[in-house]
């Protein structure tokens, strides 16, 4: 109950632009089976990245996304790393001659 009154305390939108902004927020339980009927959600493009995903990925933060699927009739989310991400990293490394 507390909790429910602490929410109430946020101003409109605070709360949802907070587990937004969350990498780590499993955005699979607010999904239900039905809603996922027509493939994956895309719930994290890659290029957004917050500072708590730069202080723990540094350069490559911006390389994750997360989707959600439905597996086994389960909302599950998952985390990819963009294909592309090791070419362009490898292009701007210094290579020693």
């Amino acid at each position: 109950m507390a909790a429910h009154y602490a929410t109430k305390q946020l101003p409109d939108g605070e709360l949802i632009r907070r587990v937004c902004d969350d990498w780590n927020h499993n955005s699979a339980n607010s999904y239900t089976p039905n809603g996922l009927r027509h493939g994956p959600i895309t719930v994290w493009p890659q290029d957004r990245v917050t500072p708590a995903m730069r202080a723990s990925y540094g350069d490559l933060a911006r390389f994750w996304s997360k989707q959600v699927w439905l597996v086994a009739n389960v909302p599950m989310e998952l985390w990819i790393f963009g294909d592309g991400a090791g070419a362009e990293v490898d292009e701007r490394m210094l290579i020693p001659e």
